[in-house]
C-alpha cells in the first residue's frame, strides 16, 4: 500500500491501517516497512470485532480486510482476505476509490 498512497491522496482520501497486533509489534513494523500512513493500534480487535472481521479465520485474528468508507461513515466498498496473505491489489484499491468520485 505504501507505492499507492501518494494516488490515494491525490484522490482527496485518506489511508489508514489498522493492527490488532501489541503497540511494540505493530511499531516494529511500521519502521521495518517504512509506513508514512497512520496505523492505528486496536490491540483489543474492537475495531475488527467491530467491523466484523475478528476471527473469520478461526485464528483469534483479524482477517486481511480493506474497507473505503466515504465521509458520512458509509462502507462503500470492502475486500476481507480468505487466508493471512489474501489483499487486494493497491491498483484494485485506487480504481475503486476514481470509481466512487
Amino acid at each position: 500500500m505504501a507505492e499507492a498512497y501518494p494516488a490515494i491522496k491525490s484522490l482527496g482520501a485518506e489511508l489508514l491501517a489498522v493492527s490488532t497486533d501489541g503497540v511494540a509489534d505493530a511499531r516494529s513494523a511500521v519502521a521495518r516497512l517504512g509506513l508514512s500512513y497512520p496505523v492505528l493500534y486496536d490491540s483489543d480487535a474492537a475495531v475488527a470485532k467491530e467491523y466484523g472481521v475478528y476471527n473469520l479465520l478461526g485464528d483469534d485474528l483479524a482477517a486481511p480486510a480493506t474497507f473505503i468508507i466515504d465521509k458520512t461513515g458509509e462502507v462503500r466498498w470492502s475486500y476481507v482476505g480468505t487466508n493471512i496473505a489474501d489483499r487486494p491489489p493497491s491498483r484494485i484499491i485506487v480504481d475503486q476509490l476514481r470509481r466512487l468520485q
